[in-house]
């Protein structure tokens, strides 16, 4: 299964407006795909009111960036696309803030 792991900071006026996205529709290509969404700097209860409005994603609270910088990512939103075999595929990088 291709997976789709896109980076977000909590409270960024780019990665609140991938998430009206994301809430409005992913689209027919994201059907058949898992997403996966980490919000750095962002509580679990930031999390949790995620999931309550994208039910189908998995969404991992990075209260202090530790998983962002892991990947080395420093714009948001940036989002990753997996293949099945694990191989990133493909990068869209958000803007530096």
């Amino acid at each position: 299964m291709e997976s789709v792991a896109t980076f977000l900071k909590a409270g960024s006026t780019s990665s609140d407006a991938a998430i009206r996205a994301a809430v409005s529709g992913g689209g027919e290509e994201d059907a058949d795909r898992m997403r996966i969404m980490i919000l750095d700097g962002g509580t679990p209860e930031d999390a949790e009111r995620m999931r309550e409005m994208l039910p189908d994603a998995m969404i991992v609270a990075d209260p202090h960036g530790n998983i962002s910088r892991r990947f080395g990512v420093r714009s948001w939103p940036s989002t990753l696309n997996i293949d099945p075999s694990g191989t990133v595929v493909s990068l869209e990088e958000g803007h530096h803030e």
